[in-house]
């Protein structure tokens, strides 16, 4: 292990628990979607008032405060996303959502109780310090092409050294993160496609073009894109999340929409994937009589951690009896954190918060989606030691 100048020196305490846990349950009760987090940020900007520093708005609906201290250092900046999902919360506690079709099974909730914990703690800590930490509040994660991209198109990022994120999985357990360098997530694609038939009785399907039948060869013919046209060594998942078509028992429609995912951790074969998929679609809806209209979007790329941050942040948690877990291989869930690895050196943690005992067992995007809020004084500690580290490395090249 490394000597570091001031290593541990900024704990938490018991009462940061509390206050996480209060930020945690308001944004709980009061969710809101994907840019259109408005009480969210003036929630976040009163917050930051009390603490005694000054927010300001970002990418519409986001917010960013500076701590800035009187010695100089490097210009870090950590990121939590503060967008819920459109979910109809089914958890029977106190402070479930109140907005019908709305809640916050993704943790997006505790990432700002987090950032709101460090930034109550950079405050209480403000004269050890060094250069600029900027804490920023991004909206619309969920949604692409993602909020990252208008936070970066603000030039809020100029000049900033490095940049970490996290995020909350009941998967596990409080007391933990895991981590790894290199490749940790996948990039993301979203297609929908219309298939355009020619509708009419039920009775009479030689008279029609049934796109019901079209979309359902597309499905399957969809999967051999993956299974025949991609390297079994290489990872890559297709899948269909929507087909939608039709009114009533005994009519064929017209049309049929298919929306889906694909995901991959290679930009060769993120590719290779969209030009066999749009050949292949265009084909088998041509051999059975029927057009398509399709639209293939890119969404976010490859999550790469930068190797060196992302071995202070391991390290972080083993100074402070935090379990690290180093993961073998990335995950296949996306992340629009992913684009600020382009413009600056990234770092991103998943932060354990199951709990079997206490019933926090279920996966993010669930309706019964909650998590042990006793997680989040670690998230806030991981990343304090880790700022402390990248302030003593600063120190020791100086």
């Amino acid at each position: 292990m490394k000597e570091y100048v001031r290593m541990n020196k900024m704990k938490i305490t018991p009462e940061l628990l509390q206050y996480c846990r209060e930020v945690r349950r308001h944004l709980h009760r009061n969710p809101e979607i994907s840019f259109e987090e408005e009480k969210t940020s003036e929630y976040i900007l009163e917050e930051l008032n009390k603490l005694g520093l000054q927010g300001k708005r970002l990418a519409g609906t986001g917010v960013y405060t500076v701590i800035e201290a009187d010695q100089p250092g490097p210009v870090i900046a950590v990121r939590a996303d503060i967008d819920a999902l459109p979910v109809q919360e089914k958890n029977d506690v106190s402070y479930a959502s109140t907005v019908p079709g709305v809640a916050h099974v993704c943790g997006h909730d505790g990432h700002v109780a987090v950032l709101m914990g460090l930034a109550a703690m950079l405050k209480k800590y403000n004269n050890d310090v060094l250069g600029k930490v900027i804490l920023i509040f991004q909206p619309a994660e969920e949604l692409l092409p993602g909020g990252a991209v208008s936070v970066i198109g603000s030039g809020l990022l100029e000049g900033v050294d490095s940049i970490l994120g996290m995020h909350l999985t009941t998967l596990l357990p409080t007391g933990t993160i895991s981590l790894r360098s290199g490749s940790l997530m996948a990039s993301i694609n979203e297609f929908c496609v219309k298939v355009i038939g020619r509708g009419g009785h039920g009775s009479r399907p030689h008279d029609c073009i049934d796109p019901i039948i079209v979309g359902t060869q597309l499905v399957n013919a969809w999967q051999s894109i993956i299974s025949r046209g991609v390297n079994p060594l290489e990872a890559a998942v297709l899948t269909v999340g929507s087909f939608n078509a039709g009114t009533a028992a005994n009519i064929i429609p017209e049309t049929a929409v298919l929306k889906g995912t694909v995901r991959t951790l290679s930009e060769k074969v993120r590719e290779r994937i969209k030009n066999n998929f749009l050949k292949l679609t265009e084909e088998i809806c041509k051999a059975y009589g029927a057009s398509a209209d399709i639209s293939y979007e890119n969404g976010y790329p490859v999550l790469i951690n930068d190797e060196r941050i992302t071995n202070i942040i391991g390290d972080a948690a083993i100074s402070n009896s935090i379990k690290l877990f180093n993961m073998p291989r990335p995950v296949m869930g996306s992340e629009d954190f992913a684009y600020y690895g382009h413009v600056c050196p990234a770092a991103y943690f998943f932060l354990g918060a199951g709990n079997v005992e206490k019933g926090y067992v279920h996966p993010n995007h669930s309706p019964y989606f909650n998590f042990d809020e006793e997680s989040l004084p670690v998230g806030v500690q991981v990343i304090l030691t880790t700022l402390e580290r990248l302030w003593a490395e600063e120190r020791k090249n100086a």
